[in-house]
């Protein structure tokens, strides 16, 4: 029987690691990271999710949100729709909501699992979920973080944020009285849910919303069609 000189044998092992001498370990921690890019994914926010209690002022009319994660590696496009579904049924993908306009926008994974998305301004078609009452806003620096999933449990940093202009939104109060902005960030004001922020022209008239324990479902079935310009008549429902 031929005799092993161990003295070569452990040389080898510790000048050749990355042949996998030692350890037969070809499985290294030289994968590849993972991606999402090529998966799509809805994303629901319910009423419990919200972190502030003006979130659940708006929580019916707030859509489900479709992602469709393209690129590659991690830097991702994502084309981005809204869609009208059971907000209590996560699993619910919805209908893709034709009067909300679809963008495209950058993505990353920094490392993955992680995922980030934002702050980017975002067209948003918000409609009362009783009265034909419908208006076309922008959710400003809407941010989306670590909100795909992971298969770990959530907490309050898988998050939304976004930014509304009551200038935009007060028709959907219909409670107003008067049915004006200035009314709306007074009753919040009043009520002790927040108060209204300078917006970009520096005008007090926005309000930041943030949602958190979210997490996406994978449905690889939805297929966004593209809406560059929403018809009038989305918001003229009477």
């Amino acid at each position: 029987m031929k005799r092993i000189d161990w003295r070569l044998t452990l040389c080898a092992c510790v000048l050749l690691p990355v042949l996998g001498a030692c350890g037969g370990d070809d499985g290294g921690g030289d994968e590849p990271p993972g991606s999402f890019a090529g998966q799509k994914y809805v994303l629901t926010i319910q009423y419990g999710d919200w972190l502030d209690e003006l979130g659940g002022e708006v929580d019916d009319y707030v859509p489900k949100f479709w992602l469709d994660v393209g690129g590659s590696g991690t830097n991702y496009q994502v084309t981005m729709a809204t869609a009208n579904g059971d907000q209590a049924n996560v699993q619910d993908p919805g209908v893709q909501e034709p009067c909300n306009q679809t963008v495209t926008v950058a993505a990353s994974s920094n490392p993955y699992p992680g995922f980030s998305l934002g702050p980017t301004d975002f067209p948003l078609y918000l409609r009362h979920a009783v009265q034909p009452i419908a208006v076309q806003a922008t959710a400003y620096d809407f941010t989306l973080v670590d909100v795909l999933p992971t298969g770990q449990a959530t907490d309050a940093t898988n998050s939304f944020t976004a930014t509304l202009d009551a200038r935009q939104i007060y028709p959907l109060f219909a409670a107003l009285t008067p049915k004006t902005p200035e009314r709306l960030c007074e009753s919040i004001l009043q009520e002790q849910r927040g108060m209204c922020m300078p917006c970009r022209d520096g005008q007090a008239y926005c309000i930041t919303f943030s949602a958190g324990f979210l997490e996406a479902v994978a449905n690889p079935a939805i297929a966004i069609t593209p809406v560059a310009t929403p018809d009038p008549a989305c918001i003229q429902l009477e």
